[in-house]
């Protein structure tokens, strides 16, 4: 039986290019590379293109763990302008393939330094609700028995509690109340009590504050800054260019941009290794204020709750037979809902199509068909007086193999830590420690 997400390959891909072709890529395009002059130039020992969750725990990473200074870059005028931003903030292990050795521990190294991160700073904020998941044909409920077994057989001995198994509707209805006038035709489902929430935007702005406590010396935030261009002597990256002229002089640079990540290596090294390797999935998530009010500080929602046909986005186009999520079908919504337990506004999705150009204007279908779906699973919920208080509309960055975090071929000291998808978050701190443990001959350097 395979999983959701198909597991991370922590290097760069196989591309088409050799090292020598790269290398000579990257002399034959003076636009996109060049060596470091400029009369506004300034210094870091390490570059970080973005400042998504992924980029700024890079950052934090490498000024926690080393005396390194480190500069992020970011196009936008601040932050969570991408993905973080959009992001319904799951900490699950209930829809991860175990199998995916590799992927499964980042994802539980991820939540483990959450939960640290939470226990030292109350900005760290997780709410321990539970995950369920919910099968709407006897084919899904058959494999949510069995993955209720490959997840306990995978959880580590430090978790609190184990997957359940819900074979019935009653079941699932005694477990999330919510679901009780449910149109939606639930015939099972499964939970994971220990799976979080997290607020993506408030970790963010977390993260990016605790990098600013080492001082501006070591850590150089510049939004509203498009690098334009890698700066490269004798085949090592140096520092970058950006579109307003600032160049910053560095011994690394490391690319974690997101959606926009293999575009941007694309640009530099020329199409023939990155283009298309990571391209843009448009998601919508909708946060709704319920119909009827709250009673009481009671919750509207036990657990964070979610259609068990979600996991085929996590499925590698390469390794489910077919079966799993192709950046290029057009359109897909299906339902999730959490709840926001601070004010009680639920989060309320998902759809993903493909974004040609980028493209992160609102797509009025996606928020009805959304709407339409949650009001299935959540009738009186979502009744005539519900109120959806905000669209936030991300590109996930989407890679056929996983994640790819390590070096890039064809240039020293350059990086890539992208293709997540709709696991940034998760992974973000067991992606930080790669990175740096990728860095160890510059770190030997210094």
């Amino acid at each position: 039986m395979s999983f959701p997400f198909a597991g991370p390959r922590w290097v760069s891909p196989h591309c088409k290019s050799s090292r020598s072709t790269l290398c000579a890529s990257v002399r034959d395009r003076p636009s996109r590379v060049a060596t470091c002059a400029s009369a506004r130039l300034q210094r870091a020992d390490v570059v970080v293109v973005g400042s998504g969750i992924i980029a700024l725990c890079i950052a934090h990473h490498l000024l926690e763990h080393t005396g390194l200074s480190v500069a992020v870059i970011e196009q936008a005028s601040g932050l969570c302008a991408g993905a973080t931003g959009a992001g319904q903030g799951y900490l699950w292990q209930l829809h991860r393939d175990p199998l995916n050795v590799e992927a499964w521990r980042m994802a539980e190294k991820g939540r483990a330094r959450w939960k640290q991160l939470a226990e030292e700073d109350p900005a760290f904020s997780i709410d321990t609700n539970g995950s369920m998941l919910l099968a709407t044909t006897l084919g899904e409920l058959d494999e949510l028995k069995s993955r209720v077994h490959a997840v306990n057989g995978a959880l580590s001995s430090a978790e609190t509690s184990r997957a359940v198994f819900l074979p019935t509707r009653d079941r699932v209805v005694s477990e999330e109340p919510a679901l009780g006038d449910s149109d939606a035709p639930i015939v099972g489902g499964a939970m994971l009590p220990s799976d979080s929430q997290i607020d993506g935007r408030a970790m963010t702005n977390a993260m990016f504050l605790k990098c600013t406590q080492f001082g501006h010396q070591r850590f150089q935030p510049h939004f509203g800054a498009a690098v334009e261009r890698l700066l490269v002597e004798g085949g090592v990256a140096k520092g970058v260019s950006c579109a307003d002229g600032l160049e910053i002089a560095s011994g690394a640079v490391c690319v974690a941009a997101g959606a926009w990540s293999s575009a941007l290596l694309s640009s530099w090294l020329g199409p023939d290794g990155w283009r298309d390797v990571i391209v843009p999935r448009r998601g919508h998530l909708l946060v709704v204020r319920p119909g009827p009010p709250r009673r009481d500080g009671a919750r509207f929602l036990v657990h964070g709750v979610m259609e068990s046909s979600y996991s085929k986005h996590y499925l590698s186009i390469r390794d489910d037979g077919g079966r799993g999520s192709d950046p290029h079908d057009l359109y897909d919504v299906t339902f999730t809902a959490t709840e926001n337990s601070a004010d009680g506004t639920l989060l309320i999705g998902s759809s993903r199509e493909l974004a040609p150009g980028f493209n992160q204007s609102v797509n009025p279908r996606a928020v009805k068909d959304i709407m339409d779906a949650a009001r299935a699973y959540l009738p009186s919920l979502l009744d005539e007086r519900c109120e959806v208080l905000q669209c936030r509309v991300g590109l996930r960055p989407f890679s056929r193999d996983g994640p790819i975090v390590g070096p890039v071929q064809g240039v020293d000291n350059l990086y890539i830590a992208a293709g997540h998808e709709g696991s940034g978050l998760t992974m973000a701190p067991a992606t930080a420690e790669t990175i740096l443990e990728a860095m160890s001959g510059l770190l030997r350097q210094k």
